[in-house]
């Protein structure tokens, strides 16, 4: 993907996924966040790396969870190098599990994300389903 349309697609997909939908602005949810920390997110992009870039929105996606919510943060590719590439196809970690948000803490386990490896989406997605309850009011930001 282009790094011209990634951020403004980003932006478009986090507005529309919270601004537009009346759900999430009255009720409680379980969101869980996914981060891609594969080295991919190490490129530049208008004079910053993406995951820079991807660091600062989510900070600005923190306000708009409504309150209640239970959050979780999940990062992949960021534990194994390239050369432990079986290691690193299944690097996926929870890094804040499914609660309510405590706005430092999370923001601490943000700023600790590093781009380093290869790109497990499919993997830390079948692992997501693990962090959630059996509430129906579930959703999932893959960045």
């Amino acid at each position: 993907m282009s790094d011209r349309i990634f951020m403004p697609l980003f932006f478009s997909l986090a507005l529309l996924f919270f601004g537009y939908y009346p759900s999430w602005a009255d009720e409680a949810q379980e969101i869980e966040i996914i981060v891609d920390g594969s080295g991919s997110m190490a490129g530049k992009m208008e004079g910053s790396t993406k995951l820079a870039i991807a660091k600062q929105s989510l900070g600005k996606i923190l306000n708009e969870i409504p309150p209640g919510s239970q959050v979780a943060l999940r990062v992949y590719g960021q534990n194994f190098s390239v050369d432990e590439k079986e290691k690193s196809c299944q690097d996926s970690e929870l890094i804040y599990p499914m609660g309510p948000i405590d706005s430092e803490v999370f923001n601490q386990k943000i700023q600790s994300i590093k781009a380093r490896a290869y790109t497990p989406i499919a993997f830390s997605l079948a692992e997501a389903r693990n962090d959630f309850s059996a509430g129906e009011n579930r959703f999932i930001v893959l960045v």
